[in-house]
């Protein structure tokens, strides 16, 4: 009979154990081991179970206890949203800046967008420029999209030019297109550089129009994005021009950009040239793009549309061509005689001179 009581017993245990235990196994735990008050916990906030959370505790459970892999309770909770279980667990004491590998509560409730969460990770003194390799819960949240959470960041004195190897919250923001995060980023950060660069010259400018996003490379032109940035020598406007962005390309001229820059012997006109990009082209012409220039074989932007069989392209930069020879040849003409006009009226004032020398000179005595 006892040996039935004792059977019993512990299927009871194993029942009452064995989704806890399981849920461990889901995040990371390598064992079935005996589940005390604290593991039970770790996987009572993993699913978002507050009340058993605060049983637990109220039982004995560490708040701030481990998985296998390192995390507490508070870490899963933030990572999957749950603000009634943080907020249980940081009325009774969890480390509100406890990591693991360097990753915060804070950075995995910012990079999923949980805002509720990261006001409450915040309000109990998270530290908003904490790094993990690098990585800020700035610039996670600015890489992923969430404005909300970067204005929140900012507002508790988030470092807005910190980043990863170089990676800004408004270079990732800018490279995946988040306009309304590069909004926030330059009108609520404070001393935020638009212009900064990685080792490689690469800057949002770049990120933005490398990844055609038009709208984001005018909200950073708008606020002093250099207009001539360059990567490796390749500016905004020579990319823009490669692949027949016309918008980016007028964007890029009405803020300055170099419309006759190089990148070893190419300019903007000719990777549109040779592209057969009619309507870039025919921008660039009219900002004063040189159609004579050649490249380190002797080949002009004509040379090139000609080539790839562009015959619209290649027309309208003969066109362009022949009006500055026509140009050209009327101001030699203007120049000539003018020249001309200048030495008659010198010889002709040279000669009254001369005559009324003479006129006014006294008869010599004999």
């Amino acid at each position: 009979m006892s040996s039935k009581i004792s059977s019993e017993a512990s299927m009871d245990c194993i029942r009452r154990v064995l989704p806890a235990c399981l849920v461990m196994l889901s995040i990371g735990w390598t064992t079935l081991a005996v589940c005390g008050p604290s593991d039970a916990m770790i996987a009572a906030a993993y699913r978002g179970d507050a009340a058993s959370v605060r049983t637990l505790i109220d039982k004995g459970a560490d708040v701030n206890a481990r998985s296998k892999v390192g995390q507490t309770a508070l870490m899963y909770a933030a990572l999957n949203g749950y603000r009634e279980v943080v907020q249980a667990l940081l009325a009774k004491g969890a480390d509100v800046n406890a990591d693991a590998n360097g990753m915060t509560s804070l950075m995995t409730a910012s990079q999923n967008g949980h805002l509720e969460v990261v006001q409450a990770l915040l309000a109990k003194g998270a530290e908003v420029n904490a790094e993990a390799d690098g990585w800020t819960a700035l610039v996670m949240a600015s890489r992923n999209g969430h404005p909300e959470v970067v204005q929140a960041l900012l507002a508790k004195g988030a470092d807005v030019n910190a980043g990863h190897d170089g990676w800004t919250a408004l270079m990732m923001a800018s490279l995946n297109g988040h306009l309304d995060v590069v909004h926030t980023l330059l009108d609520r950060g404070v001393n935020v550089n638009v212009n900064a660069k990685r080792k490689d010259g690469s800057n949002a400018l770049i990120y933005a129009y490398l990844s055609g996003h038009s709208e984001v490379v005018q909200a950073l032109l708008a606020k002093g994005a250099d207009a001539n940035t360059d990567a490796n020598g390749v500016t905004a406007l020579m990319a823009a021009s490669r692949d027949g962005r016309l918008e980016l390309v007028n964007a890029l001229l009405a803020k300055g950009a170099d419309v006759n820059a190089l990148d070893d012997g190419w300019t903007a006109l000719m990777m549109a040239s040779r592209n057969g990009h009619l309507d870039v082209v025919q921008a660039l012409l009219d900002k004063g793009a040189d159609a004579n220039a050649k490249d380190k074989h002797g080949w002009t932007a004509m040379n090139m549309a000609s080539a790839n069989g562009h015959a619209d392209v290649a027309q309208s930069l003969a066109k362009n061509l022949f009006a500055k020879n026509e140009h050209i040849r009327h101001l030699r003409t203007f120049s000539i005689i003018s020249i001309l006009s200048v030495v008659a009226l010198m010889t002709l004032s040279l000669y009254y001179l001369a005559r009324k020398r003479r006129i006014s000179s006294p008869s010599r005595v004999r």
